[in-house]
């Protein structure tokens, strides 16, 4: 029987959308805040890892997530992602993962929580 070899890209076959808040104005007649946001689509691995329910402070479901994302992604831990009609927080910065042969960054890890 042979070894099966995957490689680390073909694992990057679920869709992040990635969404970054640039700037707030004020509306149109000077009333409340307007948020500027910009979005980008990147290849990831995205898999849940555990939940809870917050029943103290707001019964609200909590459930917590990671992705893996090519090194290269420009995000940090201010920017929101969404995944399959399910919108979360960055809830960390994100952690770049290093190829101990190589010393380059291989790809970077987020910690995803999603509210409900």
């Amino acid at each position: 029987m042979g070894v099966l070899h995957v490689s680390f890209a073909s694992l990057l076959n679920q869709s992040l959308t990635l969404h970054r808040t640039l700037t707030k104005s004020r509306d149109e007649i000077g009333g409340s805040d307007v948020a500027t946001e910009t979005s980008v689509t990147v290849d990831a691995y995205i898999y849940p890892v555990g939940g809870e329910e917050d029943r103290v402070n707001r019964n609200t479901q909590l459930g917590e997530w990671r992705a893996l994302v090519p090194a290269d992604t420009d995000v940090d831990g201010w920017d929101r992602a969404s995944y399959d009609g399910r919108e979360f927080d960055i809830i960390a910065p994100p952690e770049p993962v290093w190829n101990p042969r190589t010393m380059t960054r291989h790809h970077v890890r987020l910690r995803l929580q999603e509210v409900q």
